[in-house]
């Protein structure tokens, strides 16, 4: 999922070919790193001195990863390994104090270098990150309904990943609260929580599958085949070996 309040307007970048949404913001690798928690005090030069986050001018990964820093170099706009955007002629970082700050392109090296050094600064070991690139593309995510009850008070979906091409990729299948009309009139009382029931594979027994859920017990029998059968019909044009990254 791609949360629009936290991406650049004007500008998609798409998915993973798992269907995560991509970020354009990376950390600081001193103060985020594996297997250290780093505290306020420990920041020495000030939280203002010191920069938490910054936008990445390119091979950007899925929101989440766990190894999601990089160096802060000497030169924004540098290459996709540096921060920044080109159009803009610099980017914007994140102090550990809360504040953003914009930085030019043409900044001196040595601003950057006091920012990248100031202290704690990290071992190699610790801000290591695996060698691993992420297939990015216009991955999409369709949801489809699937027959049950209006009046009961939860319903029942699907959300199949599909390639640039189209072909669905991965099924997952979930419950979610259905909202009454009265709540429907109000934007912060209808978040949909999907509730993860199982995963659809090239192999999946479907119908067996199914009827170890609630949607067997919640749905008439006509409405369980309907399922069954548009689930069938998807999985029939799954690749057969289920991709990675």
């Amino acid at each position: 999922m791609s949360i629009p309040a936290f991406q650049i307007q004007e500008m998609d970048l798409g998915r993973t070919r798992n269907g995560y949404g991509i970020t354009i913001y990376m950390g600081n690798p001193n103060l985020l790193h594996r297997n250290q928690t780093v505290r306020i005090r420990e920041i020495s030069k000030g939280t203002s001195h010191t920069w938490l986050a910054g936008e990445a001018a390119g091979n950007y990964q899925p929101w989440g990863y766990p190894f999601n820093w990089r160096s802060l170099g000497t030169k924004l706009c540098d290459g996709p390994n540096s921060f920044g955007q080109p159009a803009w002629g610099g980017g914007h970082l994140l102090r550990a104090d809360g504040n953003v700050t914009f930085i030019s392109d043409q900044a001196s090296p040595r601003i950057l270098q006091t920012l990248a050094k100031a202290p704690p600064v990290a071992t190699p070991d610790q801000t290591a990150v695996p060698d691993r690139r992420f297939t990015i593309g216009s991955y999409s995510w369709k949801h489809i309904e699937l027959q049950s009850d209006p009046q009961d008070k939860q319903q029942y979906m699907v959300r199949v990943l599909r390639s640039p091409a189209g072909r669905p990729l991965k099924i997952f299948f979930y419950a979610t609260k259905r909202f009454t009309p009265e709540e429907l009139e109000y934007p912060k009382l209808n978040i949909a929580v999907l509730r993860f029931k199982t995963h659809i594979g090239p192999q999946t027994e479907i119908a067996s599958t199914l009827k170890d859920t609630t949607l067997a017990k919640e749905t008439t029998p006509a409405q369980f085949q309907a399922s069954v059968k548009l689930l069938q019909k998807i999985q029939q044009q799954l690749p057969r070996r289920e991709t990675s990254h």
